[in-house]
This record gives C-alpha cells, structure tokens and sequence, in this order.
C-alpha cells in the first residue's frame, strides 16, 4: 500500500511539470511574432464595354502614384476573366483599413474626385 501511494504522488508531480511544461510552451509562442499577415482587398467588377476607360483611368492613377511620390502604395493586382479586377495590399493591422489611401494622392493632385471610378 505504501509502493502505491509513492506511485501516486510520482504520477501527481509527473502530470504537474507535464502540464506547466505545455502551459510554458503556449505562452512564449504567444509571445512572439504571430506570422499572421492581414491583406486589404479590394475588387472592381468593370463593365466589358468600360474596360479600355477604366484601364485608361487606371494607367493615369499610376501615373499620379509616382509624379508625388506616394512611398506606401504598394499593392498586388490582379484581372479575372470575368472582368474584375482585384488589387491586393498587406496591412500591419485592421485600423488601416479607416486609413484613406487615395485622401494622400487628392490632396497632392489637388482634385475633389480624381477617380471616379474607384
């Protein structure tokens, strides 16, 4: 009966640094870096008889990113064949997207709407 109860608390102290071993490894992974990245999407869905206008558009939006230099407008684009067209931008956090990107280039331009189609 002694041998069991020594076979007990061994079993007791054993599930105990077990568990806080695994609590330990949670918590430093918790800690670091997550490797999670958070994309802002945006989609426009373009009437086939609009495309050369809004590629047009488009070509002149570009063009404007790069006459005032707007540093952090990077992004990912995309068409489908279904005429959509979809641009793809990492984010730090879900509080950029309250952010207005294009506000930098119409301040810069200098125009009220500079694209109205976006």
């Amino acid at each position: 009966m002694h041998q069991k109860i020594k076979i007990m608390k061994a079993f007791k102290n054993l599930t105990f640094l077990a568990l806080l071993f695994f609590m330990s490894f949670g918590n430093s992974q918790a800690q670091g870096p997550s490797g999670n990245q958070a994309y802002s999407i945006h989609e426009d869905v373009v009437l086939p008889s609009k495309v050369g206008e809004y590629e047009k558009t488009l070509k002149e939006f570009m063009d404007n990113i790069k006459k005032y230099n707007i540093p952090d407008a990077k992004w990912i684009t995309t068409q489908t064949n279904d005429f959509r067209y979809l641009f793809v931008q990492p984010i730090p956090n879900m509080a950029e997207l309250d952010n207005n990107n294009l506000g930098r280039l119409t301040r810069k331009d200098g125009r009220r709407q500079p694209y109205r189609s976006f």
